[in-house]
């Protein structure tokens, strides 16, 4: 990775936000937009859960459905999709996140399609290791057991809080809190527990926090039960130095997101089968989809190239569906897509 590619990601990771008023209600316009294309489609039944991505521009997505792994998928499309770890132990893999360069943290349960659901004590984080991983056999990942979060009951999206310290934060999508996690020693706890995390309007969405993202020393995160993007101030420890705000208000399910070089955030409304542009200001704005589309059928999260070449290209796994058929019949396979965001006005 050349210096450029090094400034422009410094800049995604280390940017600030600017202070902005209470979060708009919704207000989306939807976007034709022509510069998407499928980078990697998956069997039928696969999930495609959460992504990462590498320094050298290859991208690691997880899967729910039909097993907890992490496949390799090549954004030039020169191979196949490769699978590099799989957990036996547990039946989805979640969040991933580079705690290190090459060096992966993911979390797995047991959530079920049929259930919805991740039973109480099933929740893990992983260690993958991909400095020896090779892509000519698809071998050589390293992967270790970090720790077992036995009061967890449904992990699902994940950040990094400090590299160097070798922490990250992690949402129970069930209890509405968030945990943080030394990777190093294992030793967890809550530090962020709010009602805007909580599962709190009566209905079949019974899933709180969601997508987790630190930009600068702010934490956002989604709220699938509310339809509410937040952000919080919070100190070196994870814990809050601040009031919690809400950046913006959905009327469907939020997953996760990724910030732009500006602060501006790309949010996945699976089952809405939709990517939304939310500015600082909390305006939404539809880019990608709707609710009859089959684009991003199952849009679940969203992740920024990291090389001069892809820089402005937003990579979105999907679920192909899973969690709601397009019209009420159409599933697909999950796939990655490859959207220019340089035509979002």
């Amino acid at each position: 990775m050349g210096a450029l590619d090094i400034f422009c990601y410094t800049l995604w990771i280390l940017g600030s936000v600017t202070a902005f008023p209470f979060g708009d209600t919704l207000n989306r316009q939807a976007v034709l937009k022509t510069n998407i294309q499928t980078t990697a489609q998956f069997p039928n039944n696969t999930w495609l859960e959460n992504i990462a991505v590498r320094a050298n521009g290859q991208l690691l997505v997880t899967t729910i459905v039909p097993d907890a792994a992490v496949y390799q998928v090549d954004p030039t499309q020169s191979h196949e999709p490769l699978l590099v770890a799989k957990f036996p132990s547990a039946l989805a893999c979640f969040g991933i996140v580079e705690l290190g360069l090459d060096e992966f943290i993911v979390t797995t349960n047991n959530w079920t399609l049929s259930t919805a659901a991740s039973p109480p004590g099933s929740n893990s984080a992983w260690k993958i290791d991909m400095t020896t991983f090779s892509e000519s056999s698809g071998q050589g990942a390293v992967i270790t057991k970090v720790a077992d979060i036995s009061t967890a009951t449904y992990l699902n999206g994940m950040t990094v809080l400090d590299k160097t310290a070798g922490t990250v934060l992690m949402g129970d999508a069930t209890l509405g809190v968030i945990f943080y996690l030394d990777t190093y020693s294992g030793e967890y706890e809550v530090v962020l527990d709010d009602v805007l995390m909580k599962i709190t309007v009566p209905g079949p969405v019974k899933l709180g926090i969601n997508g987790v993202r630190l930009l600068g020393d702010e934490l956002y995160f989604t709220n699938n039960n509310q339809g509410l993007f937040v952000k919080v101030p919070i100190e070196k420890d994870g814990t809050a130095k601040g009031p919690y705000e809400i950046v913006a208000r959905f009327d469907t399910i939020l997953d996760d997101f990724a910030f732009d070089t500006t602060g501006n955030s790309y949010v996945t409304t699976d089952p809405d089968n939709t990517v939304d542009f939310v500015t600082q200001k909390g305006s939404v704005t539809t880019v990608l989809g709707n609710k009859n589309s089959t684009l991003v059928a199952g849009a679940t999260s969203a992740a920024f190239g990291r090389t001069f070449e892809d820089e402005g290209i937003l990579y979105i796994p999907t679920n192909g569906g899973l969690a709601g058929p397009v019209n009420g019949t159409f599933i697909e396979g999950g796939k990655v897509m490859a959207f220019d965001t340089s035509v979002v006005a």
